[in-house]
């Protein structure tokens, strides 16, 4: 066994010993990933063959979890943004990135934001910013990327 499996079997083990079967399956499911999955996926299409679903248990949403966080997704998701973010304006790439991908406060997004060599009113800042988001979320919508 190689030292990163024997690291999980370790963990798992002890949540195991503790008691904790729930945070062992848990953690099991997390750390094994897309191989659990497939299993479950196998698993599953057995089941739909014979009409009998199988229950929304605590195995099903880890496996849902992990499907929507694999890195294929991810990188799906990702590209899906960056083309959302290139229909929008210069401006308004500049105030998403500052207030989302650099979490500044109001005040220090203000500070960069200058119009007409005076910063920006933060009241108006936050308007804009809430516009922004709702054509952000119409873009989506339009792209098919949400309901």
């Amino acid at each position: 066994m190689e030292a990163p499996q024997q690291d999980l079997d370790a963990r798992v083990r002890r949540l195991l010993a503790d008691g904790d079967v729930a945070a062992a399956s848990e953690l099991a499911v997390r750390e094994l990933g897309p191989g659990v999955l497939r299993f479950v996926r196998v698993r599953n299409d057995a089941w739909q063959r014979r009409r009998t679903p199988l229950s929304r248990g605590r195995a099903s949403e880890l496996a849902e979890q992990v499907r929507t966080r694999t890195p294929l997704v991810r990188e799906r998701q990702a590209r899906a943004l960056e083309a959302l973010r290139s229909k929008l304006t210069v401006e308004e790439q500049s105030l998403l990135a500052l207030r989302v991908d650099q979490e500044l406060p109001w005040a220090g997004v203000a500070e960069v934001i200058v119009a007409d060599g005076k910063p920006v009113q933060l009241d108006a800042l936050m308007k804009r910013f809430q516009r922004l988001k709702e054509r952000i979320a119409l873009l989506a919508r339009e792209d098919g990327l949400v309901e």
